[in-house]
């Protein structure tokens, strides 16, 4: 009773919301007759999909009259206040059914003036003498009119790696469209805009567009998005950026696909596959089962790999129950996830994999097909389809399906008789009468309003008998359940449950009558194979009545494809067939819409279906390589197949890089999927069922007009598409748910392997097959031992697009190889043992002798019995292993020890040799030697006056007496220009770490002002101006790291976990000054960078919330460089720095946007508080700063400014610069590599240079200054620390710009030295086509010579002048002895473990605390420091690995006089050290590098034959 009463509570409700105008009418009963209509005189179908730029067609007939009719139609947006498009009037003659279309323009969205557009609104009038008629229709407003696809190739990177990608845009009939215009964005994953390209096109005119991204060393990690928007639409595809390690080897769990609760155990196996398809054969795998969802309790099982890889197991149904804790006492429906880990032996290496697996009562699964239709149409007979699988989804085997019985039970409902409804509501007592007497207040009344009658159930239940209720499984697992149901019928009920053993499955089928009020009825029926393109197919129609002429249409994609007038050559028949070719336009989806009139009502009748297509792709494309398994480095021939006149573009990628993550290709089922959206019917998950399935669906629906809808059609007319009162509520569809002399002479190796790639022939792109469809390509496989996946698309003119059904695969192999374990560096003299491991796939046993080639660089290492004594030997020679003989599958490895005595760059060839004529490895590495000690650098730089025309200069030679014998470089570099040295050296300007973002921004900053030269001066240098971009976006991509979480605010090290350092005003400034200039750099310009202007505008607020009620600045964050806070603590020089920040930042934003007057007035306040200042101030860093900053604004009284900057110049040599005039500390030791001037020395002067530029004055009065700044360049073109490189070169650029000058004066440089007792000269030529190019000279250094070079600069005219021609003379070398420096204090312990050892290392100041302070710990080879362990040192700011050097970074006044430990684990990464140089770790100020100590550690030595007890001649020593 109270469902009733609920029942008649969701009707009352879901009338309330009908509109006013609509009243409540009784369902037509069937055996009505409906009321008589005037006859039709027209009907029109329609997509009810509208897309930009695709026309829409109209179809349809004029059917009384003879006389013409002129159709307009308009588009108008979907409220109908707008129009959109008129079309011209179209005329249309009476009798014959007729097409025309109606352009949509592409700017349709831009018409309507709204940002979102849902629908469009359709009007159509017809003017004629006889039929006349207005019409308006709602269609479904789509963007989608193209598809856009992106290609990386490949889906993960790692900071530092390249970003591959390809864009293009194709039409639904697959047709790549050449001109698109493209803006495309990368974001990184806190949707910081990284790069964008706007307006890009193919330059080729292919449509294709290849571009690429330079990420970072460090950037955010995560989800990074390419977005591509075209013509109003957006696509995107994302790719991750984190580190990783490529795996060597796949781990595989097989187990049933599903669990029986009544299956005794879980059989497990782990397998573990190399990626070049071998198995692992050594190896200990560690599996753990646990509930999804629940890490505890567990089940652990560990075990070893056998010869093939794997490990097999078995797990208890009681054990996996002792997992379940809810009592339960069985595992139906429980899930568990199985995880595998492999650890290979030799190496360490870990890998893993996952699987879960369900648990059922049975195996049996009984699903309704999509094809089976919800709707059925009296007289007609009814076909349900109903699937048979197992839970995975798989057949039965014919054995299995054997032993499967299931009962078929149907029932139908048929209204109920006058009488049995009236004693149901006598039974019920809820009639008419009582219901309007009503006035209780109970829950039945208030649920119900008088004058309705409340909704019960007026049918009743039958059941319906069928032949052969009890069925079994045929092959396929369809069974088809056909059905002639009653006329009377309202509903069908159908109900299959399994029998024993299989009673608890069942499937549920509710079907429902469809509605028409004179009973006549369509349908549709086509075989249920799955079409192809190209192929005929056949419908038949069957209807209830005798049909004599059928309107039939597809429609694919939302456009109407085919549209015939069927005429039934029988007359007298209620079927008629029609049989048409598929075409690659209806592909890979179409629908089949057919209808006639009734004459005597004008009642349309109508049914549609929709049919996968296969062969969606009209040309296929195919890459076939000459062979399946190439040996490294091996030519092989790859085949492409395609059209004749197709652009292929070719993608190969290491697998082992797939394993981590795919998804970043092009691939058929990617393109199909996406076409399916243009389907106007059905549900996308229905599409897709369908075409993945193969299966015709029926969409149905209630009545004539529902199945037009979902059809995707609409129908406009005046004649009768039935629509029943209400529509089916209650429809629903459930589904259950060694060396002898008989072994011959080992082979040498055929080739030896260097080039090992991650991803391979993208660079491979343009392919224009030949006439015959084929071209053949001779390509030289990647030297690493994997399998490559290659996949193509091609875009063809005419065919359009085209991708590979299945990737062509090539494997690297060889039946023996070897792979090697090195370091990145070693040091000279130091003892080394590393792995070589040699794997053997070879059918029979062969002898294997494992081989360090003799090298001139280094040294082999080896026990030797030597006149009875047992000796450890250092000779350069070959070395040897005999492996012994090693059968199939064998892997082996040893250690090679050696000695490097050269220096540089030396490769290491190991060669695994055996008798089999080509089956012999070998692989050579690179292992960077260095010299032992600190490497250090001077320099002495020179501007060049050509006052005279001539101008010459002796430069001593001469090193510190500790130097290292054999690391002193001398190298001579000059430019025609300021710039020059900068070149070169844009990514290294400083050569030291980069790691916090003030340091960072020396990656971005110079880079503008070298940009902001070449772009001044038109000087065509495209390879500095994509470097200079590179290197920017490099910067950019780190520096947002270090943002607080979308505060606008930077600190040193960013926002993270566990960090309560406070945003920085003056980082946040430098950062806002520099992202500002190249924001107008790029708007000027374009194509120099993309900068986000909320980035700008975030900080710029930020900036603004710091400043104080006087209008100066203060710092509250950690103050970085200490000398840069100026003489006096009222916050001068800060709010100098922050207003030419604010300055920059004003010009990014448009004059209307509301932070500009934001900006304006805080500027106002800061000069005016600088203005105020200005008599007070007394120190010359805050004097250079300020002035500057007036000259910026054009302040009033910048002249004041200057005056008292020029008042404390010093001047003298023909030089002039800015110091303070403070004492040199006395805790500073002065070394030859000491810097001659400090770093805040050459800001202030560099500030003072910029002044000069304002004033016009830079390249006259300025040179002296000029001078002064080049003397004290750095090696690299930078000078000490970040301000006053970037100041430096900012102030350098602007008055190299200012002297430029188009007059070309070529200079000739004559460098003279002595070299092993002779004279040399070298002769450089310096002109207008070359002064920007940095030139060089090696000046070799042996023996004590050369001790002086001679550097003589003349002109060829013999003009006279200044010049900008820059000189320097740059030593190298290398220092043994610690430096003892007494601003630090440091001591070390170390403490060996297992594997590896433990340097703690304590810090202190001996007064006062420290500004930002660097500590660098070289790295020995064979070990690695645990980073992970170092965050757990709240004292750290940063670590990082920088090569062969940890590099830790310690905030201002985190070192202090009190000591700070700092403890590095080392761990051992396979190689052992036997014999160690002595390593150096230093501690320095960042921005005073003459506070530095360093201090040497040493490890012990380790017993040669302890390490390496394989090496021949051990067995001596045990002896």
């Amino acid at each position: 009773m109270n469902q009733i009463w609920l029942a008649a509570a969701f009707l009352a409700a879901a009338i309330v919301h009908f509109p006013a105008q609509c009243q409540l009418v009784p369902i037509q009963d069937e055996s009505t007759t409906p009321l008589p209509l005037k006859n039709a005189t027209y009907w029109m179908t329609v997509s009810s999909t509208v897309r930009q730029g695709q026309p829409l067609e109209f179809r349809g007939q004029i059917l009384v009259g003879s006389d013409p009719v002129s159709v307009t139609v308009t588009l108008l947006n979907g409220e109908g206040t707008k129009t959109l498009k008129t079309s011209p009037a179209i005329t249309l003659s009476p009798g014959a059914v007729q097409s025309f279309k109606v352009d949509v323009p592409e700017n349709i969205m831009d018409l309507t003036g709204e940002e979102y557009l849902y629908q469009i609104k359709v009007q159509m009038v017809g003017e004629g003498k006889t039929v006349n008629f207005k019409e308006e229709v709602l269609l479904t407003y789509e963007s989608k009119s193209f598809s856009t696809f992106i290609q990386t190739d490949k889906a993960m990177y790692k900071p530092g790696q390249t970003v591959k990608f390809r864009v293009l845009s194709m039409t639904p009939d697959l047709k790549v469209i050449r001109d698109n215009s493209n803006d495309i964005i990368i974001e990184d994953s806190n949707k910081n805009k990284i790069r964008q390209w706007l307006g890009v096109k193919d330059p080729n005119g292919r449509g294709v567009i290849e571009l690429s991204l330079q990420l970072a060393k460090q950037v955010v990690f995560g989800d990074w998005t390419i977005t591509v928007k075209t013509k109003g639409t957006e696509t995107s595809k994302t790719f991750t950026v984190q580190e990783y390690k490529l795996p060597k080897y796949e781990v595989m769990i097989t187990s049933p696909p599903f669990g029986i609760i009544s299956d005794p155990v879980l059989p497990i196996t782990v397998k573990a596959i190399y990626t070049f398809g071998q198995p692992v054969s050594k190896g200990t795998v560690d599996v753990v089962i646990t509930l999804v969802y629940s890490l505890k309790p567990e089940i652990k099982i560990s075990g070893l790999l056998n010869k093939d890889g794997e490990f097999t197991l078995q797990v208890s149904s009681k054990q996996l129950l002792g997992l379940v804790s809810n009592g339960q006492r069985d595992l139906n429906y429980q899930s568990f996830k199985i995880n595998a880990n492999v650890t290979e032996t030799d190496t360490g290496r870990n890998e893993g994999s996952s699987v879960t697996i369900i648990y059922y009562k049975t195996p049996l699964q009984l699903t309704f097909l999509g094809i089976s239709p919800n709707n059925f149409k009296p007289g007609l007979g009814y076909t349900a389809y109903l699937e048979v699988k197992k839970k995975d989804d798989t057949l039965f085997t014919l054995a299995e399906a054997s032993q499967i019985r299931l009962l078929i039970n149907v029932t139908y409902t048929v209204q109920l008789s006058k009488e049995e409804m009236a004693q149901r509501e006598k039974e019920l007592n809820i009639s008419k009468s009582n219901i309007d007497n009503t006035s209780g207040t109970d829950e039945k009344q208030l649920l119900i309003r008088p004058g309705f009658i409340p909704y019960y159930d007026k049918t009743k239940t039958l059941i319906l008998t069928i032949n052969d209720p009890i069925r079994t499984v045929p092959d396929n697992g369809l069974i088809p359940i056909n059905l002639d149901i009653p006329m009377e019928a309202e509903s069908v009920s159908i109900e299959v449950n399994g029998l024993e053993p299989f009673a608890v499955e069942k499937a549920y089928k509710s079907v429902s009558k469809m509605k028409s009020p004179t009973g006549t009825y369509l349908q549709l029926k086509v075989p249920t194979e799955t079409p192809k393109v190209g192929s005929t197919i056949k419908v038949t129609a069957v209807a209830t009545e005798v049909i004599t002429k059928l309107n039939f249409q597809v429609y694919s994609k939302g456009q109407l494809l085919l549209s015939e007038i069927i005429n039934n050559p029988q007359s007298n028949t209620k079927s008629v067939e029609y049989s048409f070719t598929i075409s690659q336009a209806m592909a890979p989806t179409l629908t089949i819409i057919a209808f006639f009139m009734k004459a005597e009502n004008s009642e349309f009748v109508v049914d549609s279906l929709s049919i996968g297509v296969d062969g969606l792709f009209q040309k296929p494309i195919t890459v076939e390589f000459s062979k399946t398994q190439v040996k490294p480095g091996e030519k092989v021939d790859v085949t492409i197949k395609a059209e004749s006149d197709s652009i292929v573009y070719l993608l190969g990628v290491d697998k082992s890089v797939q394993l981590l993550k795919s998804g970043n290709d092009i691939t058929q089922a990617m393109v199909q999927e996406e076409l399916m959206g243009y389907g106007t019917s059905g549900d996308y998950g229905m599409w897709r069922f369908m075409f993945f399935c193969g299966w015709p669906s029926y969409f149905g629906g209630t009545d004539a007009k529902s199945i037009f809808s979902s059809a995707g059609v609409h129908i406009i007319t005046d004649g009768l598409v039935y629509k029943s009162a209400f529509d089916n509520y209650f429809e629903y569809d459930l589904m259950a748910a060694a060396p002898d002399s008989n072994m011959g002479r080992f082979a040498p190796a055929d080739k030896v392997r260097k080039n090992f790639l991650e991803t391979w022939l993208w660079e491979i792109s343009y392919i224009t097959t030949d006439s015959n469809g084929q071209v053949t390509l001779s390509v030289t496989a990647p030297d690493t031992i994997t399998t490559w996946v290659v996949t193509a698309f091609s875009a063809h003119p005419v065919y359009g697009l085209s991708i590979v059904k299945e990737s062509a695969n090539l494997t690297t192999f060889r039946d023996l190889f070897v792979s090697l374990d090195l370091p990145i560096s070693i040091i000279r003299n130091e003892n080394f043992c590393f792995v070589a491991t040699v794997f053997c796939y070879n059918k029979e046993e062969i002898p294997v002798l494992l081989t360090l080639d003799k090298s001139d660089n280094f040294s082999n290492i080896h026990i030797k019995v030597e006149n009875g004594q047992v000796i450890l030997s250092k000779e350069s020679l070959h070395y040897s292993h005999f492996l012994g003989y090693l059968a199939e599958r064998d892997i082996s490895s040893v250690k090679f020890c050696f000695m490097p005595t050269a220096l540089g760059d030396i490769p290491l060839r190991v060669s695994a040799l055996t008798n089999v004529p080509g089956l012999s490895d070998a692989m050579e590495q690179i292992i960077t030697v260095k010299p032992e000690g600190a490497a250090r650098s001077t320099s002495n730089s020179y501007l060049i006056d050509m006052a005279t025309g001539r101008w010459e200069m002796n430069v001593t030679v001469k090193f510190p007496a500790a130097t290292v014998t054999g690391s002193e470089t001398i190298i001579f570099n000059t430019a025609g220009n300021l710039l020059g040295p900068m070149f070169d050296n844009l990514d290294d300007l400083l050569k030291k770490p980069y790691g916090c973002g003030e340091q960072n921004m020396l990656n971005f900053a110079p880079n503008i002002f070298l940009l902001e030269f070449l772009f001044s001066t038109n000087k065509n240098r495209s390879d500095a101006m994509e470097k200079a971009k590179d290197n920017m976006l490099i910067g950019y991509q780190k520096e947002i790291t270090y943002e607080h979480s979308n505060t606008g605010g930077f600190s040193a090290f960013g926002h993270h976990e566990g960090s309560n350092d406070s945003a920085s005003s003056w980082l946040t400034s430098f950062v806002v000054k520099c992202f500002a200039i190249a924001f107008q750099l790029d708007a000027a310009q374009g194509n120099v960078i993309t900068i986000e202007k909320e980035i700008i505008q975030r900080s710029v607020r930020f900036m603004i919330s710091q400043q104080n009620l006087n209008g100066s600045f203060t710092e509250k964050g950690k103050v970085f460089h200490k000398e840069m806070q100026g003489g006096s603590a009222e916050g001068e020089a800060l709010t100098a720095y922050t207003v030419i920040a604010l300055y920059e930042a004003q010009k990014v934003f448009a004059s209307g946007d509301s932070i500009v007057a934001n900006i304006s007035q805080s500027i106002k306040l800061g000069v005016d508080f600088l203005v105020r200042r200005l008599p007070f101030l007394t120190d010359p860093y805050d004097i250079c700063i300020v002035t500057y900053t007036l000259h910026l604004v054009n302040d009033n009284n910048k002249e004041t400014a200057f005056n008292k900057m020029q008042s404390i110049a010093i001047t003298g040599d023909g030089l002039r610069y800015w110091k303070r005039a403070t004492p040199a500390e006395s805790n500073i030791a002065k070394y030859e590599w000491t810097a001659s001037a400090d770093s805040i020395s050459i800001e202030m002067t560099s500030y003072a240079l910029l002044v000069y530029a304002f004033r016009e004055i830079a390249n006259t009065e300025g040179l002296p200054i000029v001078r002064w700044i080049t003397n004290h360049r750095g090696p690299n073109g930078g000078f000490i620390s970040t301000q006053d490189t970037v100041i430096g070169l900012q102030a350098l650029a602007r008055v190299a710009a200012k002297i430029y000058s188009n007059e070309d004066i070529p200079i000739t440089l004559a460098v003279s030295f002595e070299s092993k007792g002779q004279l040399v000269k070298e002769i450089i030529k310096i002109n207008k086509s070359n002064e920007m190019l940095l030139q060089s000279v090696d000046i070799n250094y042996k023996d004590g010579q050369p001790n002086f070079v001679n550097i003589v600069a003349t002109t060829d005219s013999g003009k006279t002048g200044p010049s900008t021609v820059i000189a320097e003379i740059v030593l190298g070398y290398n220092i043994l002895t610690e430096t003892s420096a007494k601003f630090y204090d440091m001591s070390h312990t170390l403490d060996k473990l297992s594997a590896g050892f433990v340097l703690t290392i304590l810090i202190k100041t001996t007064k006062d605390s420290s500004s930002m302070c660097i500590l660098e710990v070289d790295i020995p080879p064979g070990f690695t420091p645990d980073t992970d362990a170092l965050k757990l040192n709240k004292a750290i700011s940063l670590s990082e690995i920088l090569g062969d050097v940890l590099a830790i970074y310690f905030n201002t006044d985190m070192i202090t006089t009190k000591e700070t430990p700092v403890k590095i684990f080392m761990v051992s990464t396979g190689g052992v050290l036997t014999k160690s140089q002595p390593r150096m770790y230093r501690v320095y100020d960042y921005y005073t590098p003459d506070r530095e100590l360093s201090k040497n550690y040493l490890l012990e030595d380790t017993d040669f034959c302890t390490a390496a007890p394989d090496v021949g001649g051990c067995q001596y020593r045990q002896k």
